[in-house]
C-alpha cells in the first residue's frame, strides 16, 4: 500500500525565484523501464513492491522473478495482464541469474534498477 501511495506523492513543486519574472518549478517523470530482481523467501511481497512503486510513477518493469518459487509472481504478474494493462509495461523473466542481471542490468532502455537480495550478490551487480 505504501508504496503504491507513493505515486500520489510524485509531484513537482514551485520554487522562490530571485527575480519576480522569473518562474522556477521541479516536475518528476518517470525514469524509463525498470529491472526489479526479487528473492525467493517473500516472492509475491517484494514483486507486489515493486510493481507498485514503478507503475505508479509511469514506469514499466521487467521482473527477474526467483526460479526457486515460480508460480507466486507469474499468477501476480498474470492479475495485473487479466486487468487489461498494456502488453510490455510489466514483463516476467525466469532464468539463469547471473545471465539475465548481466544482460538487463548493462542494457541501455533499462534505466533504473531495483534488487532485494544478499550482500554479496548486491555487491556483484
Amino acid at each position: 500500500e505504501w508504496f503504491a501511495e507513493e505515486g500520489k506523492r510524485a509531484y513537482g513543486q514551485i520554487i522562490p525565484p530571485r527575480a519576480p519574472d522569473v518562474t522556477q518549478m521541479t516536475v518528476k517523470l518517470p525514469v524509463g523501464p525498470v529491472a526489479a530482481f526479487t528473492p525467493w523467501n517473500f516472492p509475491i511481497n517484494q514483486v507486489v513492491r515493486k510493481l507498485s512503486a514503478a507503475l505508479t510513477t509511469g514506469c514499466s518493469i521487467i521482473v527477474k522473478a526467483p526460479e526457486e518459487t515460480p508460480a507466486s509472481p507469474a499468477e501476480l504478474i498474470r492479475c495485473f495482464v487479466d486487468t487489461g494493462l498494456p502488453a510490455g509495461v510489466v514483463n516476467l523473466v525466469y532464468g539463469v541469474p547471473s545471465v539475465i542481471s548481466e544482460y538487463l542490468i548493462a542494457h541501455p532502455v533499462i534505466r533504473k534498477m531495483s534488487f532485494t537480495g544478499s550482500t554479496p550478490v548486491g555487491k556483484m551487480l
